[in-house]
């Protein structure tokens, strides 16, 4: 697994502001929207001149995004890490399962046996600005929250919306971020996703694969 989060401290200058979040973020937004130019891509992250020219360097760097002419575009590298974590996003209302009025979700696949109680999770996206986080995991054909709630058969209808849009397979998490604002909602979501990631990446180092 390419290792995106690793942001790398400037010789000299000030600390980029921007946050492991906000790359993969970013990514979304240019392969939505892409070309997409900087200006642009800076005002959908929230993020000043200087801190969205560091992150656009960041991970121009990494190959995952291309300059073109019309602006930012992903890369087929960029495609390609995406299609691998099973990247897939979703807006919707869950108030059933969340405490905000706006929820955003993320779709990662294999991710479910990283995750404990979904407190780490919820704890990232609220230190991103996000009112919290709930946590879903997929494993032996059935969507349950990681204290074992069925959600299938306590609510099914949410279930099935999360069944449709993701092409849910064993073993896949789904991250939802909920929050006052779109924005913050999805930030959420981000903040809990790239902290999966981040685990797992540590996990593919320590074992050496």
């Amino acid at each position: 697994m390419l290792a995106i989060f690793d942001i790398p401290k400037p010789k000299r200058g000030a600390i980029p502001l921007f946050r492991p979040f906000h790359i993969l973020k970013a990514m979304y937004i240019i392969r939505a929207n892409g070309p997409i130019g900087r200006k642009g891509l800076a005002a959908r992250l929230d993020l000043g001149e200087g801190s969205s020219r560091g992150l656009i360097s960041h991970i121009e760097e990494l190959g995952l995004v291309t300059q073109m002419e019309e602006g930012l575009k992903l890369s087929k590298r960029g495609t390609r890490y995406l299609n691998d974590i099973g990247f897939r996003t979703l807006a919707l209302v869950v108030h059933d399962l969340t405490v905000d009025e706006h929820d955003f979700a993320i779709r990662l696949s294999g991710m479910a046996g990283l995750i404990k109680d979904g407190i780490r999770e919820r704890d990232e996206a609220m230190m991103a600005g996000a009112s919290g986080a709930t946590t879903l995991l997929f494993r032996g054909k059935k969507l349950m929250l990681p204290d074992h709630f069925d959600l299938d058969k306590k609510m099914p209808k949410i279930a099935r919306a999360f069944r449709e849009n993701f092409e849910l397979e064993d073993g896949d998490a789904v991250l939802i971020g909920t929050g006052d604002s779109e924005a913050r909602a999805e930030d959420g979501a981000f903040a809990a996703a790239s902290g999966l990631l981040m685990l797992r990446q540590e996990e593919l180092e320590t074992t050496g694969k």
